[in-house]
């Protein structure tokens, strides 16, 4: 996978699988809990989200955006620049999302949104900074989906 692209085939790095893992939603909905580690390029939630379907989605907690860990961001992510960030016009380590592993159309989430689902694809979960591999941390998040 090309760095901090779309999602392909899973993902691109190996991330530690989420808690707890989407059977919880199903074909009719559902609620689950997951954890989205910060250095990650994309968490792959296992949530299959069908065209027209409402999600909701929170996050909380406190990512460090840099290896010493001076550089902090809320799911609603910080001010500072970062050029090669997905969603330019967007907080730099804010909590994003994208539905399908060949989509860029990607969603900001920050600390919380509602939405209907515009296509079909497994929901995947990432931070908005270009470069993620010196990040600590993770968000929680909650994902609720109904039909």
């Amino acid at each position: 996978m090309p760095p901090r692209t779309a999602p392909a085939g899973g993902g691109g790095s190996a991330a530690p699988a989420p808690k707890p893992a989407a059977p919880a939603i199903g074909a009719n909905g559902g609620t689950a809990e997951l954890t989205i580690q910060a250095k990650n390029d994309w968490t792959g939630t296992q949530i299959a989200i069908k065209k027209g379907m409402k999600v909701k989605i929170t996050a909380s907690g406190t990512v460090k955006l840099d290896r010493a860990g001076r550089v902090t961001a809320s799911p609603a992510g910080n001010s500072s620049a970062d050029p090669l960030k997905l969603i330019a016009d967007k907080p730099t380590g804010a909590l994003i999302a994208v539905i399908g592993d060949d989509n860029s159309e990607y969603i900001f989430i920050g600390t919380g949104v509602e939405f209907v689902a515009e296509r079909d694809g497994i929901l995947y979960l990432g931070i908005n900074e270009g470069e993620v591999a010196d990040n600590a941390g993770a968000f929680i998040v909650r994902v609720v989906v109904t039909r």
